[in-house]
């Protein structure tokens, strides 16, 4: 391009830099720049005919230098010489006048600010992918997994959106990706809007309930629902109400997959055999004594009104105090004034009001009274139903017997329940106000999830607040896995489900003493309760007892060292030579096991005939590195049989008779003591023969073999 075109193009664009470099500058820069350029343009107009002049003096002066003014394809050649000549010239002046130092160096310095700038951005971009990297991954064991990736994948796209918005050099870039960051951040603040006020609900991952203080049955629902097996014991409490929750093995809010079983303990209500240091009543109010039998939880009170010449609603006589237990029967004689000054009373209304305070009222205004119980669709059991006479009517003591009729609750017929799943019994249980106890049990004959066994059966008639034990199979038991050195670990198993073990003992050359060789059932093969299982165990190597007969002394204790064996001597007088082996208590060519002990009798000589000595007998083992493990030389006290504890386990299902029922626990609990007390019915409901009312120790507690367990059974 020659001189004239690029002037021509310079007037034209206004502009003698380009693009890139322009955008690279502040606008304070820029305007800056700009003004250097009017300068510049000026300069290079002022200068355009100079140039000019000087151009056709130096192309006046080639031609005649050469004089060539007759050939034009030298001429020609000459013009465009001298053209590229002024178009590096005026390269030249443009790099010395537009390009100045100056402006050189500020570039050099913001060429290094923006280096660092760009890097620092990058390591922001890495930490955002490493943030949502490592987002994704804990949040397979967060609840909210769902909304966690979601909103640290808006925070990463925010933190990159930005970083490349600062780092682009191009105003069109830059204003994309910062409209591209101000969309993300607004989408971030309305998704977290949402689901604070919960209108937009992302799913989660089932945990596990706090089910404190909640209903068994609830439990048992939620389990069904999430596959989860429940294990429930029971405990007395004196805090938490009777088939409430107390504890339970996962905290709320545990993931479900990381359970396999959820153990929950449920109250069984305060303990009938707490000791209690009941005060001495006498003379207290009415409302005192109702306070302290509250307060010891107090199970057997019987409250009864006399005349008296003491005050009305005062305690004339007490039956025990003092130290006793809460099951205790205690009567309680409270005055009911002088005889003459008993007036009839109008009859206060008593439906809807619990038995004893219903009671407590009558005796406490001298009404005789009988009781009757009537099923009630409306009336909470225990309350009253009705009276006879009724409210408001102007009763004489002495004429009347009040008839008072208390709910036994609704009347309930039992449903075929081994047709029903377990999410139906226990929405049948919880609309009539029945308490499920759950219990599993491995069965080779009933499925997995299936019933084994009922306390009632279909069309029994209950109460409200009755206890309904279920029995749910776990499927056929199996055998366990087990190693060489799990002997233990199969003896537990074995007493778990009453298993037989029958243990034997070989020689092994391979497998080391006490350790398992063979056992009869291969690890999750089936197994029933009752069958038994051998089980091989090693005797270490097989070891022949020499004879060490005649042999000497130290010879002999070569030989047990060298056969393994734990050797005593012992001394005796004999014709035989001093030092010399004259018996031994194992017969030679027994077959033993390793260290068994070996008695070695030698020769102390002839016994002398002067003197009368007393001959002594000295154990001293061959070897020195072995302890006999069958003997023991040294006495130790014996250890309390009441230290060992055994866990109870009850069979609560109804059998055929009481009989059958006590020789099944028996036989169930080897070595525990029981009391048994053989009772018509259960006081809470009726209950076939063979039926476990209640019992002092809850099932799987431990017990000593000093402790007598108190069961009470239907005859």
């Amino acid at each position: 391009m020659n001189k004239r075109s690029r002037i021509s193009k310079y007037d034209k664009t206004n502009n003698l830099m380009s693009d890139d470099f322009t955008d690279a500058l502040t606008k304070k820069e820029l305007k800056k720049f700009k003004k250097e350029q009017e300068k510049i343009k000026e300069e290079a107009r002022r200068n355009e005919n100079e140039l000019k002049t000087i151009e056709e003096e130096i192309f006046r002066e080639q031609l005649e230098k050469r004089k060539i003014n007759n050939d034009s394809t030298a001429t020609e050649r000459l013009m465009n010489e001298n053209n590229t000549t002024q178009e590096l010239d005026m390269n030249s002046y443009v790099n010395r006048v537009i390009m100045p130092e100056d402006y050189e160096e500020k570039n050099k310095d913001k060429n290094s600010l923006n280096s660092f700038t760009n890097f620092i951005l990058i390591i922001t971009i890495i930490c955002g992918l490493i943030y949502l990297g490592y987002s994704i991954y804990i949040s397979n064991q967060l609840v909210d997994n769902i909304y966690t990736i979601i909103n640290s994948s808006f925070i990463t796209a925010i933190i990159i959106l930005f970083s490349l918005s600062a780092m682009s050099n191009k105003n069109k870039l830059k204003k994309g990706f910062s409209i591209l960051t101000s969309l993300i951040f607004i989408e971030f603040l309305a998704f977290n809007g949402l689901v604070s006020i919960n209108y937009l609900k992302l799913p989660t991952q089932s945990v596990v309930k706090d089910f404190t203080n909640k209903s068994v049955n609830n439990v048992i629902k939620w389990a069904k629902e999430n596959k989860v097996e429940v294990v429930q014991t029971t405990e007395y409490s004196d805090t938490v109400d009777e088939n409430k929750i107390i504890s339970q093995s996962a905290k709320a809010n545990t993931l479900v997959k990381n359970i396999d079983k959820l153990e929950i303990v449920s109250s069984s209500g305060p303990n009938p055999g707490t000791v209690v240091n009941l005060k001495d009543m006498l003379g207290w109010s009415i409302d005192e004594v109702v306070k302290e039998i509250e307060k010891e939880k107090l199970i057997n009170v019987n409250i009864e009104y006399e005349f008296s010449e003491l005050t009305k609603d005062t305690v004339i006589d007490q039956s025990k105090k003092g130290v006793m237990h809460r099951s205790d029967d205690i009567t309680i004689k409270l005055s009911l004034g002088n005889e003459e000054d008993l007036k009839p009373v109008n009859l206060i209304d008593l439906v809807n009001k619990k038995e004893f305070d219903a009671t407590l009222w009558l005796k406490r205004n001298g009404i005789k009274y009988e009781i009757t119980k009537e099923f009630s669709d409306s009336i909470k059991k225990g309350n009253v139903i009705s009276s006879d006479p009724v409210k408001d009517t102007l009763v004489n003591q002495k004429e009347t017997t009040l008839k008072l009729v208390i709910s036994r609750g609704k009347k309930i017929v039992v449903p075929n329940l081994l047709t029903m799943s377990i999410n139906k019994i226990v929405k049948w249980a919880n609309k009539n106000n029945l308490n499920i106890i759950y219990n599993t049990a491995f069965d080779n004959k009933v499925k997995k999830g299936k019933i084994i066994g009922l306390s009632v059966k279909e069309n029994d008639v209950i109460e409200s607040d009755t206890d309904i034990y279920i029995t749910i199979s776990k499927g056929k038991l199996k055998m366990i896995s087990y190693g060489k050195d799990d002997i233990n670990k199969i003896r537990k198993f074995a007493s778990t489900y009453d298993i037989k073990l029958n243990e034997i003992r070989e020689f092994s050359k391979d497998v080391e003493a006490g350790k398992i060789i063979s056992v009869s059932k291969k690890a999750g093969e089936g197994v029933q309760t009752g069958e038994s299982i051998d089980v091989v165990i090693s005797s270490g190597s097989k070891i022949i007892i020499p004879d060490f007969t005649n042999m000497d002394l130290n010879a002999a204790k070569d030989l047990c060292n060298k056969n393994k064996l734990d050797c005593s001597i012992s001394y005796a007088n004999s014709t035989k030579n001093k030092n010399k082996i004259i018996g031994q208590n194992k017969r030679s060519g027994s077959e033993v096991i390793e260290g068994t002990n070996v008695v070695l009798t030698v020769s102390n000589g002839i016994k002398p005939s002067s003197k009368s000595t007393t001959s002594t007998s000295t154990r001293t083992s061959s070897k020195t590195t072995t302890t006999n493990k069958n003997t023991s030389n040294t006495s130790t006290k014996p250890t309390s049989s009441c230290n060992k504890t055994k866990n109870l386990t009850l069979n609560l299902m109804a059998a055929d008779s009481a009989a059958k029922t006590k020789d099944g626990i028996t036989n169930q609990n080897p070595g525990i003591k029981f009391k048994w007390i053989f009772v018509d019915q259960c006081p809470s409901t009726s209950a076939d023969s063979g039926t476990v009312c209640s019992t002092s120790v809850p099932d799987g507690s431990n017990v000593s073999a000093c402790d007598v367990v108190t069961i009470t059974v239907v005859k």
